[in-house]
């Protein structure tokens, strides 16, 4: 164990990292229900991460060159503070914001990726609204019919339409007692 990591256990492994985000990750800044919000935008994989400020304040810091205890001694964390950052750097690391000083190992991405995807069908597998049923465009066969079945949508249609309505009204006045 390094006498930094000794030092300030509660960052753990990650005292001596020095992170950067990596390139095409872009910040925009939201307000949700009144409350600012960092949202980055990995445009890589497309996919987007909200961040409070005091995440955002630890983002801004990374600049690959400062070690995670410096940014934390800049922001003048605690205890407490450090090791949710070291968290909060994990999970980083774990969604694959962060640029690594080494070649990024293919095995690991594809892990990742098969993980990724293996998610995504669970959660899709799991909504109710995932089942598509195959639609086709009835355009031609609307067209083809309508010559013969033009008359039920005019008056006479609506005639026999209302006079069934009628009828079945009066049907079910006559067995009220029954129903």
């Amino acid at each position: 164990m390094s006498a930094t990591a000794e030092a300030h256990p509660e960052l753990g492994p990650y005292a001596g990292f020095r992170p950067q985000l990596k390139p095409g990750v872009e910040t925009h800044r939201h307000t949700y229900r009144g409350r600012p919000w960092y949202v980055f935008h990995d445009r890589a994989a497309h996919r987007f991460f909200r961040v409070s400020v005091s995440g955002a304040a630890i983002l801004s810091a990374m600049d690959g060159k400062r070690t995670l205890l410096e940014i934390c001694e800049m922001l003048e964390s605690d205890a407490d503070e450090r090791r949710a950052a070291a968290t909060f750097i994990g999970q980083l690391a774990g969604i694959g914001l962060l640029r690594h000083e080494h070649l990024p190992d293919a095995a690991a991405m594809s892990t990742r990726r098969a993980q990724e995807r293996k998610r995504t069908l669970l959660q899709q597998i799991k909504s109710p609204l995932f089942f598509r049923i195959p639609l086709f465009d009835p355009t031609r066969m609307v067209d083809a019919a309508l010559p013969w079945l033009r008359w039920v949508f005019g008056p006479v249609g609506i005639a026999i339409f209302l006079a069934v309505l009628v009828l079945g009204g009066v049907n079910g006045l006559m067995h009220w007692n029954e129903l």
